[in-house]
């Protein structure tokens, strides 16, 4: 199959949820998970992915941001639930 033809299978599937029947159990679960995760096929390298050190230091390095924000988004909910 192309790279054309890849492209063109994608976006139908993307489309026409309804195909995704046509394809075998393995490819349309691994097909629906790469959706799920809004995996793009036209990606040229792969993602980085960070080591959980790296993640744990991202999120010490926010923290002060997520511990700040927590009471305006609490009020913000409870005003949006009613």
């Amino acid at each position: 199959m192309t790279k054309w033809e890849v492209r063109s299978k994608w976006k139908e599937l993307h489309n026409k949820p309804e195909l995704r029947n046509t394809l075998s159990p393995e490819v349309r679960d691994s097909w629906e998970r790469c959706y799920d995760y809004n995996l793009n096929p036209q990606l040229r390298e792969n993602p980085y992915i960070c080591t959980r050190y790296e993640l744990s230091q991202a999120q010490d390095n926010v923290g002060y941001l997520i511990e700040a924000s927590d009471r305006v988004m609490s009020s913000l909910y409870e005003f949006v639930a009613g």
